[in-house]
């Protein structure tokens, strides 16, 4: 909302009034910082599952070590702070929204996008498992659970590194 003083008006006695101003809806600003941390670290597991040789295992464990600490120092920067727990719910869905398409589309979960997919997920499981207080990640993932489409609890239940 916004104020304005109203010169002339019957609004005078009551000096400012509110009214509507324009809304603007988006993911909270460090969902971007976020997701492109969690998405090179991905990326360097799935490298380490593609490596040949122990020296591109241990350049792509460096690589994710590098983007999880980095993903992680931001999230504790601000401990309980609501930004961050929308942050993760963002990133959940549009984790379980790729790896829906990846297995729609390939028809397998075992392709390399749902490979991808699942890395990701496991990303973010992990950040949100880390970096949240375990009331508030638990709240995070019942919640979305009851308002996502059946096929995606499938999907994300149990949530991957739990087991």
């Amino acid at each position: 909302q916004a104020s304005t003083r109203r010169a002339g008006s019957h609004f005078d006695d009551f000096g400012e009034f509110f009214y509507p101003s324009r809304c603007t809806i988006s993911p909270p600003a460090p969902s971007a910082s976020l997701l492109r941390s969690l998405i090179i670290a991905a990326s360097a597991n799935i490298a380490v599952m593609n490596s040949k040789t122990q020296a591109e295992v241990t350049s792509a464990l460096r690589k994710a070590r590098r983007a999880r600490q980095h993903a992680l120092s931001f999230c504790c920067r601000l401990p309980g702070d609501d930004g961050v727990v929308v942050s993760m719910r963002v990133l959940v869905l549009r984790s379980l929204e790729f790896l829906s398409w990846a297995e729609d589309t390939t028809g397998s979960a075992v392709s390399d996008p749902s490979r991808w997919a699942r890395c990701l997920l496991n990303e973010v499981v992990g950040m949100a498992r880390k970096s949240l207080r375990p009331l508030q990640f638990t709240e995070l993932f019942l919640n979305l659970a009851r308002q996502m489409e059946p096929h995606f609890v499938q999907a994300l239940f149990p949530l991957p590194g739990s087991g």
